[in-house]
């Protein structure tokens, strides 16, 4: 996935998100995209155990809408809880400058 198609779902949030908060997205084969929100602990909680499970986890430095810095984290794991089909799930989650990542993500220009 680009980093201009991240950008471009990250954009089209309704409303600006509440504070210390995050803003996620969560792209399945078989499901619509989810859109919300998540206090930033859980979410740097969520990004740190992906890394340590040593799933893809990118983050592109961007801006909001009204150019505002952000950072978009990136991961792409497998849901087998299904027996039909493997589920690829790509997650994205919305950091405001001020909250800090996960040490270990990778920079992406």
């Amino acid at each position: 996935m680009s980093a201009r198609r991240l950008r471009a779902l990250l954009r089209r949030r309704p409303k600006p998100l509440p504070p210390g908060h995050v803003g996620v997205v969560r792209l399945t084969n078989y499901r619509p995209a989810a859109r919300g929100s998540m206090p930033a602990s859980y979410a740097r909680f969520q990004l740190s155990k992906r890394l340590a499970y040593r799933y893809d986890v990118r983050a592109y430095p961007t801006t909001d809408r009204e150019g505002m810095p952000l950072t978009v984290a990136y991961t792409r794991t497998t849901d087998t809880s299904h027996p039909d089909h493997a589920d690829d799930v790509v997650c994205l989650w919305e950091f405001p400058n001020h909250i800090e990542l996960p040490t270990a993500a990778e920079q992406v220009d």
